[in-house]
């Protein structure tokens, strides 16, 4: 079955720019469809939502879903919370026009990412816990599934560096991941604008 991709942007909760997203709906789809909203990784600050069309393509064809990729602000240009909030605001848009826009169900509401992605999907699933708590309009977000999640202890200290270090050097020789430390620390420092 194929999946038709399409571009759109909505306003973001601020009224001051538009978010892209990409959204991918699989021929078969129906009203009882899941509605799955995806975060590109690319440490919160490379990467754009097409990084992501494979991986969107393949979901809404193997689960019959609407898959909604946003398209949200990076830093250094835009430190934390602004790519949050552009994703906190695709979701809940997501969430609101999942029946009448997208044709999807509500009801059946994930969200997904890779590395900083998985990072940022879960934030915006307790971004909604925590504004639905104080009676503010939130998704009601059923599950977050996070691929190769950006978990990291974010106090870089002796023994926080030589812990991942280990992690991101398992080979006998050395070798390391992509993601040495130092470059890890300098994305998150990027994303949060210097502060802890």
């Amino acid at each position: 079955a194929s999946v038709r991709m399409e571009s759109m942007s909505i306003p973001a909760s601020t009224g001051e720019h538009q978010i892209p997203l990409l959204v991918f709906r699989p021929e078969t789809l129906n009203a009882d469809s899941p509605t799955l909203v995806d975060i590109h990784g690319g440490g919160w600050m490379l990467c754009k939502a097409a990084y992501d069309e494979i991986e969107c393509r393949e979901f809404a064809h193997r689960l019959n879903a609407v898959v909604v990729s946003v398209d949200y602000r990076l830093a250094p240009e835009t430190p934390f919370p602004g790519g949050l909030e552009d994703c906190y605001d695709a979701a809940l848009w997501a969430f609101q026009n999942a029946a009448s826009v997208l044709g999807s169900n509500p009801e059946k509401f994930a969200l997904f990412g890779c590395s900083a992605g998985s990072e940022l999907s879960t934030h915006v699933a307790v971004l909604a816990r925590d504004r639905a708590a104080a009676g503010k309009e939130a998704p009601r977000i059923k599950a977050v599934l996070m691929l190769d999640p950006a978990c990291l202890d974010v106090v870089f200290d002796e023994v926080t560096t030589a812990r991942f270090s280990a992690l991101a050097n398992p080979q006998p020789w050395g070798a390391k991941y992509s993601l040495a430390t130092e470059l890890t620390q300098m994305m998150y420092s990027m994303y949060t604008g210097g502060q802890d």
